[in-house]
């Protein structure tokens, strides 16, 4: 049996550890995670000073950002077996770091660890956070992206219009933090994945207070793409002490069909005959902006760019059409007649010498 090489099956898993700052805690870490299938592990609350790449004694890597006075961090702990995908490593802040893992020649993804500010933090320092964020996003080129990580956001119920980011099954109340999670979601179409899969609510909470009686929702998966994804769930028996729970996914890539989607033909649109078109294309651009609401509290720069670029494109092609490749033959008729006369001839039986010559004048 063929080995399927262009499938690829990984179990990430994040997690909120509060500290891996001593040589026993990090060894403690190690331990539990020889308990359980993992490829990626995103950690927030490192608190390690300076930004490490380190191979452990088990042959796997960990890599870490910097904290701030001992405090913040994050990183990525990765399994040996993938130790040869890694493409890059970045540390955007001491909140947001990116892992590049390089699948085959054509195809990569991207990790993005996070760990958001806490409620005491000031509303400035969230946007900054989220600035991060779109910086990671923005610098990684990868077939698929990933965030996940520590928002301390709950982001409670679906509401009307939210259909594109969240899935039937949430957990608890929405605070302000949550909905400004729900908008970074929305800015860059992107889906929470704990709320597409179907869990039992004591399977569904992230962070319990030391007295155990709160119970919050507060680390997720963001991601594009949810086909990619056939399982998350909480990892309830992961001997580590921590007030988080650790939260993993099962994700299955098909990089073959991801390469089919990149070499899609396209056909070029004639802008060479946009010159002599130019009053049918300016009628047909002012028809479609006439129809753009700019008071719609919904558009945002990044949305009006996508429509206005849409519409560009658009009206280049109701006005000027679609290239038309010369489709001239390159052969002269007599070169035709010739090639005709040699295949009726070649599908004979020659009854003479002068039949054989006739075709042996063809070559």
């Amino acid at each position: 049996m063929r080995n399927a090489s262009h499938l690829k099956h990984l179990s990430v898993v994040t997690m909120n550890v509060r500290s891996l700052r001593t040589e026993s805690r990090m060894l403690e870490f190690e331990h539990a995670l020889e308990c359980i299938k993992w490829d990626i592990v995103g950690v927030c609350e490192v608190k390690r000073d300076e930004e490490v790449l380190s191979e452990l004694k088990s042959g796997h890597i960990f890599y870490h950002t910097t904290c701030v006075q001992g405090f913040q961090g994050v990183g990525f702990f990765i399994n040996k077996k993938w130790r040869n995908n890694i493409m890059k490593l970045t540390a955007i802040s001491e909140r947001v770091c990116v892992l590049n893992l390089q699948l085959n020649k054509n195809t990569s993804i991207s990790f993005i660890q996070v760990y958001a500010p806490t409620l005491d933090k000031s509303d400035q320092v969230v946007e900054e956070f989220y600035e991060d964020v779109d910086k990671a996003l923005n610098e990684s080129k990868s077939n698929w992206k990933i965030i996940m990580g520590d928002f301390n956001s709950k982001i409670g119920q679906k509401r009307i219009g939210e259909e594109h980011i969240l899935g039937k099954w949430n957990y608890g109340m929405r605070n302000d933090r949550g909905e400004r999670l729900i908008q970074f979601a929305a800015q860059y179409n992107m889906v929470i994945v704990n709320s597409i899969f179907q869990k039992k609510v004591k399977r569904m909470w992230t962070w319990a207070s030391p007295d155990g009686v709160t119970k919050n929702q507060i680390d997720y998966f963001l991601c594009r793409d949810t086909s990619i994804f056939s399982n998350i769930d909480i990892i309830n028996r992961f001997s580590f002490p921590s007030d988080h729970r650790p939260l993993r996914v099962s994700i299955n890539l098909n990089t073959r069909i991801e390469r089919m989607k990149s070499i899609t033909k396209r056909t070029p649109i004639n802008i060479v005959g946009l010159s002599d078109k130019v009053d049918l294309y300016k009628q047909e651009l002012s028809r479609r902006f006439s129809s753009i609401d700019l008071n719609s509290g919904s558009l945002t720069v990044d949305l009006l760019n996508d429509v206005v670029q849409t519409n560009i494109i658009e009206s280049i092609k109701m006005s000027c059409g679609k290239n038309k490749y010369d489709k001239t033959s390159k052969l002269s008729v007599e070169t035709k007649r010739l090639i005709k006369a040699r295949d009726n001839l070649a599908k004979k039986r020659f009854n003479g010498q002068v039949e054989r010559l006739e075709f042996s004048q063809f070559y």
